[in-house]
């Protein structure tokens, strides 16, 4: 803001600072908000901390009457395109659900002297976050599959001294091993332990060696945001304004 670096502009709620690092620690029910105001110069002595802007957001007031308001913002998955990995893995669209409920209230608590206000936000978002990994293919499982690869298969226990225009044209270390016949691994030379470890991956849902399966986390999400007991008192001018923000898996 006003040519400043990123992270340096000064967030406040009705005057009180809510930023440590350029970024707002508060985000109020946007059905709260009064209104907000934008300085990027000629601020007074409260405005510090600022690169280059500053960003100030005034909470609504209780008044003499009752004034509720309340609303909700839906999304929902049947309106959505699917992900380019799970359309290309031919998997349907995840459920990408949203619910965003506010409720606001406010009125008086004596007439003409003290007044209360009061709000919540729940944002409850389930995102079908897609991914793709690395999944050995069923053919290397067993053991039987590695003439598809481009390279020799070793055998740790034919360990022995390489001899130039033996083993090798020309030796580039001292020992060599010789490679399984067939570039298979016989079924009594896998380890138990590792073939129980391979029964754990998933088996590939998508073509090739690499970035061969694509799954669907489908994760939820819940962010809670209040601002409570927002006094107003004639006689004491009094305001106090506690808020809290909470972002939890659902």
């Amino acid at each position: 803001m006003n040519g400043s670096k990123t992270g340096t502009t000064a967030f406040a709620l009705n005057g009180s600072p809510i930023s440590l690092k350029g970024t707002f620690n508060i985000s109020p029910n946007v059905d709260a908000v009064q209104e907000f105001k934008v300085m990027t110069n000629t601020w007074d002595a409260a405005i510090g901390r600022s690169g280059g802007g500053a960003v100030n957001t005034s909470i609504k007031t209780g008044t003499n009457s009752l004034h509720f308001t309340a609303g909700e913002f839906i999304r929902n998955r049947v309106f959505d395109a699917n992900t380019t990995q799970l359309n290309a893995a031919g998997q349907p669209r995840g459920k990408h659900n949203v619910n965003q409920m506010s409720l606001t209230a406010g009125g008086p608590i004596r007439k003409n002297k003290d007044f209360i206000f009061g709000s919540i936000e729940i944002w409850r978002e389930r995102v079908p976050f897609s991914v793709g990994a690395d999944v050995p293919t069923l053919d290397l499982r067993n053991g039987q599959g590695f003439s598809a690869v481009p390279s020799n298969i070793f055998d740790p226990l034919t360990s022995h001294p390489c001899v130039a225009k033996v083993d090798v044209s020309s030796c580039n270390s001292t020992y060599i091993r010789d490679p399984f016949p067939g570039n298979v691994i016989p079924q009594n030379r896998m380890s138990p332990i590792g073939k129980k470890i391979l029964s754990y991956f998933p088996a590939p849902n998508y073509p090739g060696p690499v970035n061969n399966y694509i799954a669907d986390t489908g994760g939820i999400w819940v962010f809670c945001s209040f601002s409570l007991a927002d006094l107003n008192s004639s006689r004491r001018k009094l305001r106090a304004i506690p808020s809290h923000s909470v972002l939890t898996p659902g």
